[in-house]
C-alpha cells in the first residue's frame, strides 16, 4: 500500500480495491473525506462532513476500509 503521511483530521483521497459482483476482477474505487482514524487493519473516512458543523451527523457518510485493500492515500488538505 502506498502510504503518505496522512494524519487524523486531514482531507484525503483514498484509492482501494473492492469486490465486483458478477465480475472477474476487483474494482478500484476512491473515497474522498476526512481521515477519522487509522491502524494496521482499517481506515475510517468521513465524507460529506460540513466544515462549519462537523458534529452534525445528518449528512455524514462513514467508510471503513480494510487497510490491505488500500492502494494509495493522497493528502488533499492538511489539518492545521
Amino acid at each position: 500500500m502506498a502510504r503518505t503521511r496522512a494524519k487524523v483530521g486531514d482531507i484525503v483521497a483514498v484509492e482501494f480495491w473492492d469486490h465486483c459482483e458478477g465480475g472477474r476482477e476487483l474494482m478500484e474505487c476512491v473515497v474522498y473525506g476526512r481521515l477519522l482514524s487509522q491502524d494496521s487493519k482499517k481506515l475510517t473516512i468521513c465524507s460529506w462532513e460540513l466544515p462549519k458543523h462537523p458534529d452534525d451527523e445528518q449528512n455524514n457518510t462513514t467508510f471503513n476500509l480494510f487497510a490491505p485493500a488500500v492502494s494509495s492515500i493522497r493528502v488533499l488538505e492538511k489539518q492545521v
